[in-house]
């Protein structure tokens, strides 16, 4: 079975499901929620990310262990990198992923580290920032 696809995104720019579906459209089956907290000051990514995520239609999983534990200092490291394990699972298993959070440059961004760190671990894999 060939590897998944990942996607990364910054929530930052989209205002609900219309914008998320114009800018994933049908690449991606799995949204990941990479934010230390899944809440912000964007509604529609707050309290109801899994329903914008999921009527956008995506699937929703939020791992809170691949937020940036240091962001409110500039520095950059996954709370629970372990986690990362789940993303490996869904992307050898065949399934595009896209990776959410707030930032919308990938390059000040812990997704950049995420996404270094599933390539590590599966070698050839394509990723996208969008």
């Amino acid at each position: 079975m060939a590897t998944g696809t990942l996607y990364t995104f910054g929530y930052a720019r989209l205002h609900g499901g219309g914008d998320l579906r114009e800018l994933l459209g049908q690449r991606v089956e799995v949204v990941v929620d990479v934010r230390l907290r899944p809440y912000s000051r964007n509604r529609a990514f707050s309290l109801g990310t899994r329903d914008t995520v999921e009527t956008a239609p995506y699937a929703y999983r939020w791992l809170g262990g691949l937020g940036n534990a240091e962001y409110r200092t500039g520095g950059m490291r996954l709370a629970r990198p372990e986690e990362i394990e789940v993303l490996i699972q869904l992307l050898a298993s065949g399934t595009n992923v896209a990776l959410m959070c707030a930032c919308a440059d990938v390059t000040s961004c812990h997704r950049r580290l995420i996404a270094d760190l599933a390539g590590e671990r599966l070698p050839g894999l394509t990723v996208i920032d969008l």
